[in-house]
């Protein structure tokens, strides 16, 4: 027998609870899968030969190939790419907004599942796969901003947001001055 430790890694972070699963060399799925660890890693125990392995993380798939030796553990690598995205919310010149969700969406328009809200000093900070694009912020439950920008290398970007002073008549809740697009 022989083993194939898999590490699962973006942007060179682990990434914990994605799902890896064993493919023939022909591309045939075997019936075997796992979630990788705290460390981004998953062992599966496998007759020596060639395989495929393919991780499932936030609606895309990654794969790698491996031939893998009798008695040995033989390592994969499977990276997701991406980036580290930081930008700060702010409404003036200087006031950071707090608790601003921020969400990520797919080039397509699927939201992803990733979301942080801004922290005291209206910062947030999302590790996002290499094609993702789309950024949503939101506050008082109205989409604020929709920021344009590929996630491939550690970005930093300010959004200042132009908050009006009154409120809504129909919602009783602050409004945008006016959406911000990138």
């Amino acid at each position: 027998m022989s083993y194939a430790m898999v590490t699962v890694a973006g942007n060179g972070l682990a990434l914990e609870g994605v799902p890896v699963y064993v493919f023939s060399e022909s591309g045939s799925y075997l019936g075997l899968s796992n979630k990788t660890d705290s460390e981004g890693q998953v062992l599966f125990r496998l007759a020596a030969g060639a395989y495929k392995f393919r991780a499932d993380h936030q609606g895309s798939q990654y794969w790698a190939e491996m031939n893998l030796s009798a008695d040995q553990v033989t390592p994969v690598e499977i990276s997701t790419g991406g980036g580290r995205f930081t930008f700060t919310v702010l409404s003036g010149e200087t006031d950071p907004l707090v608790e601003v969700k921020c969400y990520v969406f797919s080039d397509s328009g699927s939201y992803l599942g990733i979301y942080k809200k801004t922290d005291e000093n209206g910062q947030v900070t999302l590790i996002c796969p290499t094609d993702i694009t789309n950024f949503v912020s939101t506050i008082w439950a109205i989409r604020i901003g929709v920021m344009f920008t590929p996630c491939r290398t550690p970005s930093r970007i300010s959004i200042l947001l132009p908050i009006m002073k009154s409120r809504s008549q129909s919602k009783g809740c602050m409004k945008p001055a006016h959406p911000l697009k990138a």
